[in-house]
């Protein structure tokens, strides 16, 4: 009896620092993510120009520091940037491939994650540092400047400016009058695959096949080939959508670097709504969540 409410008594604990506690997380700090081997959800490797979306600094969430990718023997790093899951690729010592002593990366543990969106309310008041916790090069915040608060870590806060310049920097704040938090809650909504989804969806994959169809017409003319033009097929189910690209190319990974920017056009089209983007080679889908 005085087992069973130990354990009721653990598990109520356990619901309420789940309902009413701050997230904990670990970070990865790294300066220039170029110098990393990163692959998507998918296991498909990055290239230079998808690297770009990480900013100087980027911060890594670690979501599992001791995994493999499908083979069961790639040794990977997990992390989550800008809501999307990645892997960093590791050695058979597990240290990042591409992590030299040379190059700045820290790792920053148990920090508070926030996520909130601040303010600043004075000019000249609030600086960002490039290193913990105010080291490197620095910049002031304008005032009326907003910024996001991702995690805060002894005292400091790590922070994303918002705008066309954004950038990444460590800041105390300084006192609360010199910023304020921004809020902006708006209720949840139930979304279906109504016919201007629908529509959406559509008017994004035949730009893909326009631009599949000019590429490799000019390609036949210029090289007297005769290469079949790739194309998306797609079919509308109850809250789902089928897409797949025609034979040869379903069956090879031709054209994965132009599909992994379809699919991330498509998941920011469905940011908000109960939507999931699966992709496998050749077929996307998208369905209802649970």
């Amino acid at each position: 009896m005085k087992q069973t409410y130990i354990i009721a008594e653990a598990l109520l604990l356990f619901a309420f620092s789940l309902l009413y506690g701050q997230k904990k997380a670990d970070f990865l700090i790294v300066e220039n993510i170029d110098r990393y081997t990163v692959l998507n959800r998918y296991e498909q490797p990055l290239t230079g120009t998808m690297k770009k979306q990480f900013l100087p600094f980027s911060p890594l969430q670690i979501i599992d520091d001791e995994t493999t990718l499908g083979d069961q023997i790639t040794k990977v790093l997990t992390v989550l940037y800008d809501q999307k899951e990645y892997f960093l690729l590791k050695d058979e010592n597990g240290n990042l491939v591409g992590d030299k002593k040379n190059r700045y990366n820290r790792r920053y543990r148990n920090c508070t994650v926030t996520g909130d969106t601040i303010q600043i309310t004075r000019a000249r008041a609030v600086f960002l540092a490039q290193k913990y916790p105010s080291q490197g090069k620095r910049f002031y915040c304008k005032k009326g400047e907003q910024c996001i608060r991702i995690f805060s870590y002894k005292g400091y806060h790590y922070v994303k400016t918002i705008g066309a310049s954004a950038r990444f920097g460590w800041s105390s704040l300084g006192a609360k009058k010199l910023w304020k938090v921004v809020r902006n809650v708006t209720p949840k909504r139930e979304y279906n695959l109504d016919a201007v989804l629908k529509d959406r969806i559509v008017a994004r994959l035949e730009k893909a096949n326009k631009a599949y169809r000019d590429y490799f017409t000019y390609f036949n003319e210029l090289t007297k080939m005769e290469k079949s033009i790739p194309r998306w097929r797609y079919s509308f189910g109850e809250n789902m959508v089928r897409c797949t690209l025609t034979e040869p190319y379903k069956s090879t990974e031709q054209l994965e670097e132009s599909t992994y920017y379809l699919v991330q056009d498509l998941e920011n089209m469905l940011i908000g709504k109960s939507f999931t983007v699966e992709y496998r080679t050749g077929e996307i889908v998208i369905t209802k969540k649970d």
